[in-house]
């Protein structure tokens, strides 16, 4: 699945704010005193063929961060700005989305208020040139377009565009700037008196964004809230405690963070939140990591909410960034944290990286549930309720919600896998059909995938294929839900995540339990209140 790469290579976050380092003095001493400085230095002087000596730089880091834990991981120069950035919440660009479709470049999204957006680009422009090198031509790729982008040292970028239905290109001069990407992919009320919030991972602003989405959402009209993190697989740990903070009356522990050389901290809550009362409801699968992990064992413990969905990633090591000299960088795992009941939520890595990456691997990708250990020290109480939590395994929802068998099946994949591709070209082909609709509402309500789209979409899939189509075909369910994955597409490239989220939710198992909890007896009955 398309989130399996991103935890299984250890980007997932629960790093401290404002914690990157210089190595100091010492530390570097040490290093260049060691015996793999002597062994490249022997190498470079005496070896009888020509080496790469960043490559063998790289390769022994390599090998001593794999006898490590498996979040701790060396980050090189080219790549620090991109992965820093990542948790910034921000990027330096002109602020569009790019497909290529039959060879040429093409326009599938625009950020509001960003360089494209202030230029008059539009969806569906045919970008022609970039910097005068031509984009749109027989075999181009998207490795080669990117390549041309980040072959220009200015912040000017010189387009030539053909605007949607015209016959004249013409030639834009956009200027790089810093393009706000909001944490908080949605926030709506999914029913009356019940806010929805999807937080897609914990940077600097998102603190900031949830506080603005809870308020326009008028917290005080809320009975209850479906806290999203799906999918989030972690961020800055203040941040996560900030988001916790608004939803815990003040003085409850949420977090303590110990290790070896670290000095134990604890976080409590503060006084003035802005939602300590309502009904709470947390979202979380197998992708679920680190802080957002911090912030469902925190509800969890202390019985404030009732968590819903599969078994979370089970992250619980604490990383601090240390900056090398020769501008790479080290993210090294410092500490441990642990939820208010004491539990360490982080799973078992002593059969080695390997192992442990193949576990991650099954269950982002086969979505095999951990297994809940019966031992006795695996199992901690809630500080209320006295209900059973475990640790070890990550977070155990309290209300398991498995995928529908047919979503799993090999056939509805490799027919999905096909969509996005699909939906880019038939929006930029039949972009008049969707300028008509002016608001989602408008949108969601009129705009149907009839027999029409579906053949067409049939028609593009590869031979190889066929009998996965059948399949689909044939079988209701399989059928409805790709139309709902289709449309989900197209609100997409119109309204961004908001309206991807929006489409999908409406038929979403767990957000339709969620619903359905926070608006009956169950809720007081899972977490055993009286």
């Amino acid at each position: 699945m398309l989130f399996s790469g991103v935890l299984i290579l250890g980007m997932v976050f629960g790093f401290l704010l404002n914690r990157s380092s210089t190595l100091k003095k010492g530390i570097t001493s040490i290093i260049q005193n060691d015996r793999l400085e002597e062994i490249i230095s022997l190498i470079n002087n005496r070896y009888v063929d020509e080496v790469d000596e960043e490559e063998i730089y790289r390769e022994g880091i390599n090998g001593i961060l794999s006898k490590l834990d498996p979040h701790t991981f060396y980050i090189p120069p080219e790549n620090v700005n991109k992965t820093n950035d990542n948790l910034k919440g921000n990027y330096k660009g002109i602020g569009l989305e790019y497909n290529i479709i039959d060879d040429t470049l093409v326009i599938v999204s625009i950020i509001r208020n960003g360089p494209a957006y202030s230029a008059g680009l539009s969806l569906g422009d045919k970008i022609i040139a970039i910097n005068d090198v031509a984009v749109s031509r027989d075999g181009i790729t998207m490795d080669e377009v990117r390549n041309v982008l980040r072959a220009s040292s200015s912040d000017t970028i010189l387009l030539k565009v053909l605007p949607y239905a015209a016959q004249q290109s013409s030639a834009f001069a956009l200027v790089r700037q810093s393009i706000h990407v909001s944490s908080v992919d949605l926030a709506y009320l999914i029913r009356p008196g019940i806010g929805y919030i999807r937080i897609n991972k914990f940077t600097e602003d998102t603190y900031r964004e949830f506080r603005e989405a809870l308020n326009g959402l008028d917290p005080y009209a809320l009975n209850g809230l479906v806290l999203d993190l799906r999918q989030n697989t972690g961020g800055y740990i203040e941040t996560a405690i900030q988001v916790l903070d608004e939803l815990f009356e003040e003085k409850r522990l949420l977090l303590t963070i110990d290790g070896k050389t670290f000095s134990k901290e604890q976080y409590t809550s503060t006084s003035g939140g802005t939602f300590e009362e309502g009904r709470v409801v947390v979202l979380i699968d197998e992708t679920t990591a680190s802080s957002s992990e911090i912030v469902a064992g925190a509800i969890q413990d202390w019985d404030r909410g009732v968590v819903i969905g599969r078994p979370s990633f089970g992250k619980g090591l604490v990383q601090e960034q240390f900056d090398l000299s020769d501008g790479s960088a080290l993210r090294l795992t410092i500490a441990r944290y642990y939820t208010p009941t004491g539990r360490s939520i982080q799973r078992d890595y002593s059969k080695g990286r390997d192992s442990y990456d193949k576990e991650s691997e099954a269950r982002t990708t086969d979505y095999a549930p951990l297994p809940v250990t019966e031992a006795g020290d695996t199992r901690y109480y809630t500080l209320r309720n006295r209900r059973t939590v475990y640790g070890g395994v990550g977070i155990v929802p309290d209300v398991y919600i498995p995928y529908r068998d047919y979503m799993l099946r090999a056939n509805m994949w490799h027919v999905a896998n096909g969509l996005e591709s699909f939906v880019n070209n038939y929006f930029s082909t039949h972009l008049k059909d969707f300028t008509k609709y002016h608001t989602f509402e408008d949108f969601n309500s009129n705009f149907h995938i009839d027999h029409r789209i579906l053949q067409a979409f049939r028609s593009e899939l590869n031979e190889a294929f066929a009998d996965n189509a059948n399949s689909v075909w044939k079988n209701p369910q399989k059928l409805d839900y790709l139309k709902m994955l289709m449309k989900a597409h197209f609100a997409r490239l119109i309204y961004r995540n908001e309206g991807f989220y929006r489409v999908m939710n409406e038929k979403n198992d767990m957000v339709l339990k969620a619903v359905d909890v926070l608006q009956t007896v169950q809720y007081n009955k899972l977490l055993h209140n009286k």
